[in-house]
């Protein structure tokens, strides 16, 4: 009997002084679970069990928690962040937390004090790194022991208030506003962001009196302007984080009540299509009930990005790619228009294309719908040749351009390569430019453009850009010469695309299409430019302009940040490659690094 106890003793001795060394030398073993971005289960004596002993906190750091009967008051007091704001940021900082740490074989490094009783305190080193210091760097936790990044710290600060984070009740599957006292009294809960809901959640009808079904977030600027015969709309990506596959914003449902009463034709120039169910089969049932659906369409496009072109070319009657065979010069120019004629009398063009992240207003887009038999008649015969097989510089120029007058609207309408539109036309306007120039553009490089720019400015013109993130980068970008000589250039830091091709001059001119300020755009691809006299749409685009300048800050007349990252509001979170380099979300370093 005594030497059983000995055994025993002697057993139980060896297993103290191996979880010891566990603890203390950094044995490897594997995160059972993440309770919180500073407290986890490790499973330290390799029992793939979850045990009192191994739960462990990671030390002299400060995070938030979306454990609504946890929250940090002196933490958010420090960082003036609001309640709503830090349960934004507990989310993405407990994803952030999940992607490093959740089933990873961790070390675990404790703390020479212990003076936790309910935890096990020290750091979690993942791949040999601290994951304490990771937490630090990229802006998901604040020390007053050790250094931080404030500065990536204010970028996330600045990404949580653009998120909608609400309270669902697991067991009811009824969704809270954050504050709402039915949602804090929920026993089992999830603090999730409004479009990561599954479909079955209902909202609470105490905190969403005035919602629907689901939450909408509200354009805080209109989103369209009408003068007649033309309707402009302006879409914002600020207010649209995530894509959705559906057809419910202005302008593309604008565009379905034409696809859905066109009687005779649809013509469509589209550079690529991605399928969104509504649009795909309103054509479907156009076509079924006898209207003429022709198309043209780039034949290089990334199938990636628009894998569903061939399959809408298929409804139509008569379709057409680019491709021009034996000339692969030709060939890799871009069909690049964005246009639909209907019935002969009306148009839709500009600068949106024909997909999810367009139709969801994700992305900036300008869209012009023209009632008019004489414009839309030029717009047919572009299409024409294009499905005759003639793109590009075999295109032949129209002999003569009329200036419509449409109520109080004076039109042109130009098109690429055949018209010369920047050197022949832009440049004509923005040389003649006295008060301001201010241009929502995707990209650009235009050098002649570049100088008349400069020359506005010194003659006292306010110029400013907003341009895209994902070009500003590039060999040819204007950017960087034009704020060396002091034009204010904003780069946006949204998730979507700032995809308009757009300068509004004096209250006056709105020159908007499907070109880029480019040299191709100019010359090679097939491409069309509306140039519009009319003061009401004209402040009304620049007020809108403005309206993004204040959304996006003043940093970024300078910094340039990367299309996904944590500078990039939305990028992280939205399940598009926004940099188009193949990862996405947590997949792109840029997320967690910011660069």
């Amino acid at each position: 009997m005594k030497q059983n106890f000995v055994v025993e003793f002697i057993f139980i001795l060896v297993l103290i002084l191996f979880s010891v060394y566990r603890y203390f030398y950094n044995v490897e073993s594997v995160v059972m679970k993440v309770f919180s971005p500073t407290m986890a289960a490790v499973d330290l004596n390799g029992d793939r069990q979850i045990e009192g002993g191994e739960i462990v906190c990671v030390s002299g750091i400060k995070t938030f928690s979306d454990n609504l009967s946890d929250f940090n008051e002196e933490l958010a007091a420090k960082l003036d962040v609001s309640y709503k704001d830090a349960i934004s940021l507990a989310y993405m900082t407990k994803d952030y937390s999940n992607f490093l740490l959740s089933n990873k074989v961790v070390k675990f490094k404790a703390d020479d004090v212990q003076e936790n009783s309910d935890c096990l305190s020290g750091d979690i080193l993942v791949n040999n790194k601290s994951y304490r210091e990771k937490l630090l760097e990229e802006g998901y936790a604040y020390s007053d022991e050790f250094e931080y990044n404030s500065e990536k710290l204010n970028a996330r600060i600045e990404e949580a208030k653009n998120l909608h984070p609400v309270i669902m009740n697991r067991n009811s599957k009824k969704y809270h506003e954050i504050g709402c006292k039915f949602g804090k009294a929920a026993q089992d809960y999830s603090v999730l962001i409004i479009n990561d809901l599954p479909e079955n959640a209902i909202p609470c009808k105490w905190c969403h009196r005035e919602e629907g079904p689901a939450i909408e977030v509200k354009s805080v600027y209109p989103d369209r302007i009408t003068d007649g015969t033309v309707k402009m709309y302006l879409t914002d990506m600020t207010t649209h984080l995530k894509v959705k596959n559906d057809c419910s914003s202005n302008v593309c449902q604008a565009l379905l009540t034409e696809i859905n009463n066109a009687k005779e034709t649809i013509d469509i120039a589209a550079y690529g299509w991605v399928s969104v169910p509504e649009v795909d089969a309103a054509l479907k049932n156009a076509v079924e009930r006898g209207v003429k659906f022709r198309m043209v369409y780039d034949f290089s496009t990334r199938p990636a990005y628009y894998p569903d072109t061939a399959k809408i070319a298929q409804y139509a009657c008569e379709s057409r790619n680019d491709l021009v065979a034996g000339n692969s010069r030709l060939t890799e120019y871009l069909m690049h228009n964005k246009f639909i004629v209907f019935d002969g009398k009306k148009v839709a063009a500009g600068s949106l294309n024909y997909s999810k992240t367009d139709f969801s207003e994700f992305n900036s887009n300008f869209v012009l719908f023209i009632d008019s038999s004489d414009v839309t008649k030029v717009y047919t015969d572009e299409f024409e040749q294009m499905l005759g097989g003639k793109f590009h510089t075999d295109k032949t120029k129209r002999a003569q351009y009329s200036n419509y007058k449409l109520g109080d609207t004076d039109l042109q309408v130009y098109f690429s390569p055949q018209d010369n539109i920047i050197t022949d036309k832009v440049l004509g306007y923005v040389n003649n430019a006295k008060k301001y120039i201010y241009m929502p553009v995707f990209v650009i490089t235009h050098k002649p453009l570049e100088a008349a720019l400069l020359a506005a400015k010194e003659r006292g013109v306010d110029v400013r850009l907003i341009v895209d993130a994902t070009n500003v980068g590039a060999k040819k970008s204007s950017v960087r010469h034009l704020r060396e000589l002091g034009i204010p250039v904003k780069v946006e830091n949204y998730a979507g695309k700032l995809h308009s091709k757009s300068i509004i001059i004096d209250d006056e001119y709105i020159l908007a299409g499907s070109m880029n300020f480019s040299r191709s755009g100019e010359s090679r691809n097939d491409e069309n430019m509306l140039i519009i006299k009319n003061s009401r749409l004209a402040v009304f685009y620049k007020d809108f302009f403005l309206y993004l300048w204040g959304k996006i800050p003043d940093i970024y007349l300078t910094g340039n940040p990367r299309a996904e990252s944590i500078e990039s509001i939305g990028s992280c979170f939205d399940g598009i490659d926004n940099d188009f380099d193949g990862k996405i979300d947590k997949a792109d370093e840029g997320c967690f690094t910011g660069r």
